[in-house]
């Protein structure tokens, strides 16, 4: 096989996942979306998103094995059963206007969609990970943090730029042929459902094309290294304001409930920011400094917010996602505690350091996010049938 062939052929192992990741929705939407959507049931709605979503994070880590065989079947059994485990679990017959009424559905709603979605992205990344690692190199995950972001960075902004040239030109041709559509097509929902289609088509297409020229031109352009590094300096500043505002009126985390759930966002972001922020020697001195103190202070955060969970659940008794919140901020904590030490361990090397720019501060904590999949597990597909 020559350059030529090759080429071709990788072209193809990219193409063909990416043109079957869109037409399961597809099909569901030209021909099979409901019209009323004021009794379309809650879990027929999340079951299609979630079937949608699973196949097409299927599709895409097809191209990381589709040399291999084994991995193939091993990515195509694994995705299988996390997306028969989310269709079905849990299952709840509610429609849009139940989601008023404060009963048990209620709060059955919020740990479906919410829960549920944010804890399976958790799953989905380390199935990610392994397909990536070829199933074999468990914990090299760092890489894994580092591709994936520059992925996401990337295929926003590509998507971002594309999709607004597409709505111009779009615009621009509706308002030449206008008469034209007009005499034409009697229903403008064709025009509408091909307009949807296309910036679906952009935002799916996207994180292939991506990935193809980022493992040939791209894979050294690290620039989530420099947005993890700001979105740390921002978590900082915001932390250390909600601790020196938490004791002013209406600022509680305890009684007030959206600052609860404020704090409580604060702190996860915290806690995943830290996974993805690589702190090497050419990370300036400010940064190395930040990095020392954001998990210190964030522990500190954690400890009042966790102390707020107990409270509310005192007070207004358990629910799923309080149960949830338990679970997570105990987890979280021993991830800064583990953070705080390799940073210590780090700084005893000061000694022998003749340059303190040399520095660096090892974050050998990659692996931990197998707590969280465990954690992740639990919630989505255990503690709904404790509440179905």
């Amino acid at each position: 096989m020559n350059n030529l062939e090759l080429k071709i052929y990788q072209q193809k192992n990219i193409i063909i996942p990416a043109l079957i990741s869109v037409l399961p929705f597809t099909m569901y939407f030209l021909f099979f979306k409901s019209v009323s959507i004021d009794n379309y049931k809650i879990t027929e709605i999340t079951s299609c998103f979630f079937a949608f979503k699973i196949f097409y994070l299927f599709c895409f880590n097809l191209v990381f094995n589709l040399n291999n065989k084994k991995n193939t079947f091993i990515t195509f059994f694994v995705f299988l059963i996390i997306g028969i485990l989310s269709v079905f679990i849990p299952s709840s017959e509610f429609t849009f206007k139940d989601i008023m009424s404060a009963d048990n559905n209620f709060i059955f709603f919020i740990h479906t969609i919410l829960n549920k979605n944010l804890f399976l992205d958790i799953i989905f990344f380390i199935m990610t990970t392994l397909s990536f690692n070829e199933y074999k190199n468990y914990k090299n995950i760092s890489e894994v943090f580092t591709f994936s972001a520059n992925m996401i960075i990337y295929s926003v902004f590509y998507s971002i730029f594309l999709s607004i040239i597409f709505m111009i030109v779009f615009v621009f041709i509706i308002n030449l042929f206008k008469d034209f559509f007009i005499n034409t097509f009697s229903d403008t929902s064709l025009i509408i459902n091909i307009f949807v289609l296309f910036i679906f088509y952009i935002f799916a297409f996207t994180p292939f094309i991506i990935y193809n020229i980022y493992k040939k031109d791209m894979k050294y352009k690290n620039i989530s290294i420099y947005f993890s590094r700001i979105m740390m300096y921002i978590s900082l500043y915001n932390i250390v304001k909600y601790l020196f505002t938490m004791t002013m009126p209406y600022n509680s985390p305890y009684d007030i409930r959206i600052n609860f759930i404020l704090y409580n966002v604060a702190t996860t972001i915290g806690a995943v920011n830290l996974f993805f922020v690589r702190i090497d020697y050419k990370a300036s001195i400010f940064t190395k400094i930040v990095y020392i103190i954001f998990p210190v202070i964030t522990f500190i955060f954690n400890i009042i917010i966790f102390s707020s969970i107990i409270y509310r659940i005192k007070e207004y008794g358990i629910s799923p996602n309080k149960l949830t919140l338990i679970f997570t901020n105990m987890i979280i904590l021993v991830y800064f505690i583990l953070t705080i030490i390799d940073n210590i361990k780090s700084l005893k090397k000061l000694c022998t350091i003749k340059n303190i720019k040399s520095i660096i501060l090892t974050n050998n904590r990659s692996c931990y996010v197998y707590v969280y999949g465990i954690i992740a597990f639990i919630i989505c597909f255990i503690m709904p049938l404790f509440y179905s």
